[in-house]
């Protein structure tokens, strides 16, 4: 209900308008009067009224003082001013303040009411407005994020030159501007398999971009399946590193309320050139892939990543393949040259420089490699041609490379396996969003539903593979049925809107305007 506040120092005038008009009946709430406006502006400041109807020449603190200090406090009050003036200057000057509109004296309580009205449905058009720009912004929202994440990809891959990164950045509120940079990468793991173990993950991944959204010198960035990264910025190298322990303390933080996720985090050397943070994301990717070795809730940076885990001669027993094939699982093709240097020297760089020893370390890994699902499923021919010749592998580098390609094989078979499962998977929810496109329940959720998906898994997976959001390719799908209708059809807009899945006409032709670039009776006039 519109709340209505009045101020005028002649006792008759106040009591004619307040009691003269049903307010209750026509819609508003009389919130409050005042004789001046010195004795007005607390109650108004409590009662925030939409209206403020005031007289202008008052003892104390006259209308347009009120007006520009409300005006001021409350920019959304609405201020119709009631005068006896006939100026110019006076007319300049209130519209210099923003009052909506002013009424001369004397004025009847119906001229009084019309005027309210009329400004009532101002508000309630600007509050209708503001709603819809709110829900499309809610929207947009996945494709600005998708947006960030292709920026990330662009500062590691430097596609674009230093000036249009930046010029990017700030078109999506990033300051990549600084004296010094640094990579921090983070995920939370599941502590077991049960569904409580992968919520909590989810739910704690998500504390954590929402505690560094707008924490001054982090820009956060989503990797998917793999975590998070965090671009930090500060004036000095100390800076850097003061900043890396608030993101260790946040996430000892979130990970204390969250007990069956675990994090893990991995910081590059701290660089002073934009054109420089690919070197520390590789540093942090290399101290990243530590997380198979070593232990988890903790904040590995590079320089300790590539510290020796050289140990005496052991039992080729020990070899476990637990290593392989959490990486075999989990791990990316960037991380391969940290994995085998970890694992290397987890099992003792002397150990390799053993002939017998690398072929056993060889042929252990290419037996996990072979019970690995993904790999087991493949014709022999294509298994044997995994398998390592012993006589070409002379050293520990020789070995190393071996592992490397062993597990760039198992990686991309992986990959090529899941993406066409999700190949398959995302066609079936395309064609489901198709044949139910005027559908108003139509949702992620209800299309995750329908191909057995998580929403959050859901909209990664379909952004990763569509190229655009959820949202976006709804919308995209309604405004081109709609467009069809618009053309073949002598529908009424607001029938086509309830035939493409909008319950609101005003918002279906709030996106329609948006998207197509013109109204829905605009372009059907067009032709």
């Amino acid at each position: 209900m519109i709340k209505v506040f009045l101020v005028e120092d002649e006792f008759i005038i106040r009591k004619s308008i307040r009691e003269n008009i049903n307010w209750e009946k026509e819609g508003f709430q009389f919130c409050g009067e005042a004789g001046d406006g010195e004795i007005a502006l607390p109650l108004i400041r409590r009662e925030k009224p939409d209206i403020l109807i005031t007289d202008v020449k008052m003892p104390f603190m006259d209308g347009l003082e009120l007006s520009a200090l409300v005006k001021k406090e409350l920019p959304a009050t609405k201020i119709l001013i009631l005068s006896g003036f006939r100026d110019f200057d006076f007319a300049k000057k209130a519209i210099s303040i923003g009052v909506t509109d002013y009424l001369s004296k004397p004025i009847t309580s119906e001229r009084l009411l019309e005027a309210i009205k009329q400004v009532s449905k101002r508000i309630e058009d600007e509050r209708e407005d503001a709603s819809l720009l709110k829900t499309y912004q809610k929207e947009m929202e996945g494709k600005y994020i998708l947006e960030r994440n292709l920026l990330f990809n662009h500062l590691l891959e430097r596609r674009k030159s230093i000036p249009d990164l930046i010029i990017d950045g700030e078109r999506l509120g990033m300051n990549l501007v600084a004296p010094y940079y640094g990579i921090l990468l983070c995920k939370f793991l599941q502590r077991d398999e049960t569904p409580d173990s992968a919520w909590q993950v989810q739910q704690a991944t998500e504390s954590v971009v929402e505690a560094f959204r707008d924490t001054a010198g982090m820009l956060v960035f989503g990797r998917g399946f793999d975590g998070i990264a965090i671009i930090l910025e500060a004036a000095d190298p100390a800076g850097v590193t003061a900043l890396v322990s608030s993101v260790s303390e946040t996430l000892r933080k979130i990970g204390l309320s969250h007990p069956l996720a675990q994090y893990f985090g991995g910081v590059g050397s701290t660089v002073n050139r934009l054109s420089e943070l690919s070197r520390s994301y590789q540093e942090a990717n290399k101290a990243f892939s530590s997380r198979f070795f070593t232990a988890t809730n903790q904040i590995v940076r590079a320089e300790d990543a590539t510290q020796s885990h050289t140990m005496p001669l052991v039992d080729p027993s020990s070899l476990s393949w637990h290593h392989l094939e959490e990486f075999f699982s989990m791990g990316t093709e960037e991380e391969i040259p940290g994995f085998c240097e970890q694992y290397l020297g987890s099992i003792g760089e002397q150990n390799c420089e053993v002939p017998t020893f690398r072929g056993y370390v060889a042929m252990n890994a290419y037996y996990c490699a072979l019970a690995f699902p993904c790999i087991s499923a493949l014709p022999k021919e294509n298994r044997c041609l995994l398998g390592p010749d012993l006589a070409l592998i002379h050293s520990a580098d020789d070995l190393c490379g071996y592992l490397a390609k062993l597990l760039a094989s198992v990686i991309a078979e992986r990959d090529r396996q899941a993406n066409r499962k999700y190949y398959q998977q995302i066609e079936r929810a395309k064609q489901y969003i198709s044949e139910h496109v005027g559908d108003y329940g139509l949702s992620l959720n209800s299309v995750a539903d329908f191909i057995h998906m998580s929403p959050n898994y859901f909209s990664t997976i379909f952004s990763q593979e569509a190229g655009r959001t959820f949202i976006e390719f709804l919308t995209e799908a309604r405004m081109q049925k709609a467009e069809g209708l618009l053309m073949s059809s002598s529908m009424r807009p607001s029938d086509i809107a309830q035939e493409v899945g909008y319950q609101d006409s005003h918002y279906f032709g709030y996106l329609f305007k948006k998207i197509v670039g013109c109204t829905p009776k605009e372009f059907r006039d067009r032709g």
